[in-house]
């Protein structure tokens, strides 16, 4: 857990919702932030395993009751509950494409097809080179 990834779940959430993540994060209180923002907080520390203090930090809420309200609302109540769980399949899905990506970009050459090339060439080269240096010595 990093206050990174947090950070990157709220930034995510704010875009899913079609909000600033200043807004998201801000403690101003209109209509239209309370209900994104409390799927958001809920999900924080029940899926992805923060503490109460950390949500409230990030989401600049002076204690942890205001994100204890957010999570027993977003459970209780049963449009809060399926915005949360578009949200959580959004996340997941995103996840793990971005694991993807990451696994493509920094996968060891010798697991990728250039990088297999790239070895082959160099074996028959050294072999080249080996056998050059055998006939020079010949001489």
């Amino acid at each position: 857990k990093s206050e990174k990834r947090l950070r990157r779940f709220v930034a995510f959430s704010a875009d899913h919702f079609d909000l600033d993540i200043e807004d998201m994060t801000s403690d101003r209180r209109p209509a239209i932030l309370i209900k994104p923002r409390h799927v958001s907080m809920a999900l924080a520390c029940t899926k992805l395993g923060f503490t109460l203090q950390e949500v409230a930090d990030v989401f600049s809420r002076t204690c942890h009751g205001s994100v204890i309200n957010a999570r027993d609302k977003v459970f209780r109540d049963k449009e809060l509950s399926g915005m949360a769980d578009r949200l959580w399949s959004s996340w997941e899905f995103k996840e793990e494409k971005r694991r993807e990506l990451r696994e493509k970009i920094y996968k060891s050459p010798e697991e990728s097809e250039k990088g297999q090339r790239l070895i082959a060439k160099i074996k028959r080269l050294r072999g080249e080179l080996k056998q050059a240096c055998r006939e020079f010595d010949e001489l």
